[in-house]
């Protein structure tokens, strides 16, 4: 049902929210490589990308949620 569907996203996005939460702030600015290139970024950097895919996920649930009514 919806409502299964918005509670399984709302427990979902509680974890994730943890993250950032329990990141301390220094060490937002700390190098990360990101695939088998090591692309460089940073912890606040991926926690925004993150946010930023989140964002996409929570706008197919918001359609998918219309379709199923």
């Amino acid at each position: 049902t919806g409502e299964a569907l918005v509670a399984i996203v709302d427990a979902a996005v509680e974890k994730a929210l943890a993250q950032p939460r329990a990141t301390p702030a220094a060490a937002l600015t700390e190098f990360r490589g990101v695939g088998r290139q090591q692309l460089p970024s940073t912890v606040l950097g991926l926690l925004f990308h993150a946010g930023e895919h989140a964002t996409r996920h929570a706008g197919q649930m918001a359609t998918l949620r219309q379709v199923l009514g």
